[in-house]
């Protein structure tokens, strides 16, 4: 099934499980409900009330943090904190450069000219290589919805395309054959959940909650960005540095509340091997360019930043625009307690 038949299909199966109206939902549109629209205050295992006396005479205000993005570091390897060898991350980097330049030397050269792949490979921009070997791994006869069968997703026979589950093959056999490859999709399946319970979705509805979890490698050389984009209709995103040295460019988030003023600013991360970043699918980001060649340091080799990038979403595909409003994510909040003392304040 196509990622666009997939969202139809999201469109009717969301349609189909409308019970009682969203407590201050304004329009008909948003009188729908589902499954993770039980959404309350985020981080709560964290932002305790203030202690707050009950004696008389005693006061208090409640403090409001509305719509915040909540951005996750998390390190996974041993090298920066985490609890996984080195080898991790070494490991997915080394088969993701293996895999890609396969696509480059090998697949691309065996395609018919007119092939939708060679197309997008052939487009004067810096990206088009990683371009065509997202389509390999996503577009319309894909790896993703073949569950990893090379030939079904080149269209050489004929495919299955569903909507995996996690634990399904997900992309190319020597990448699914590896251990770590499975147990970063263990760890993110995980941390998605927590992430989303700290986002103020309901426990028990974050732990049964049926998702898919897509996930493609890029490996950009010398020169290379990933212009700023969103993934809105996922619940969130995640980014896995598999590879990023010094001169392997930084992951930049924009202002979602927009570009006047006083807002429009950027927070620019600058991500490390073996690290995971979580955040919601409507953030832009970008990833910006990696080091021409002529800035290196002389002997410093090309770097090469190697990622995986996961959309965590319904398995039904994205939510249609019309559902957008339910994203868990998307109505973030949290609120404290704070003690007023009248006399401190001279009131």
């Amino acid at each position: 099934m196509s990622s666009g038949a997939r969202s139809a299909l999201g469109a009717a199966l969301w349609a189909q499980v409308l019970l009682a109206g969203r407590p201050g939902c304004a329009s008909a549109q948003q009188q729908l409900q589902c499954q993770h629209c039980d959404v309350g205050d985020g981080f709560a295992e964290f932002l305790k009330d203030d202690d707050v006396p009950a004696a008389p005479g005693s006061y208090a205000s409640d403090v409001h943090v509305l719509w915040p993005a909540h951005v996750e570091v998390v390190p996974i390897t041993a090298d920066i904190g985490g609890w996984e060898t080195p080898s991790f991350h070494e490991s997915l980097a080394q088969e993701a450069i293996a895999g890609w330049r396969r696509f480059r030397e090998e697949i691309l050269p065996s395609l018919p000219k007119d092939h939708h792949y060679r197309r997008i490979a052939g487009k004067a921009h810096a990206g088009s290589l990683n371009d065509a070997f997202f389509h390999f791994q996503k577009d319309r006869s894909d790896l993703f919805e073949n569950s990893g069968d090379v030939q079904a997703a080149l269209g050489m026979k004929r495919g299955r395309h569903h909507t995996p589950s996690p634990y399904d093959n997900s992309t190319w056999p020597e990448m699914n054959g590896l251990p770590a490859y499975n147990k970063l999709r263990h760890i993110i399946d995980r941390l998605s959940r927590r992430y989303l319970e700290r986002s103020g979705l309901n426990r028990k509805a974050a732990a049964s909650l049926n998702y898919s979890i897509f996930n493609w490698a890029a490996v950009h050389g010398a020169g290379e960005f990933h212009g700023p984009h969103t993934h809105v209709g996922e619940y969130h995103v995640g980014v896995f540095y598999a590879q990023a040295g010094p001169s392997a460019g930084k992951l930049r988030f924009s202002d979602a509340r927009g570009h006047s003023p006083p807002f429009g600013r950027a927070y620019v991360h600058t991500p490390r091997s073996g690290e995971l970043v979580l955040f919601p699918s409507w953030l832009s980001h970008m990833a910006t360019v990696t080091a021409p060649a002529s800035d290196l340091p002389r002997g410093e080799k090309e770097p090469l930043r190697v990622v995986f990038s996961f959309n965590i979403g319904p398995v039904q595909g994205p939510l249609p625009c019309h559902l957008w409003f339910s994203d868990p994510t998307g109505d973030m909040r949290f609120r404290r307690r704070s003690p007023i003392d009248p006399r401190e304040l001279a009131l």
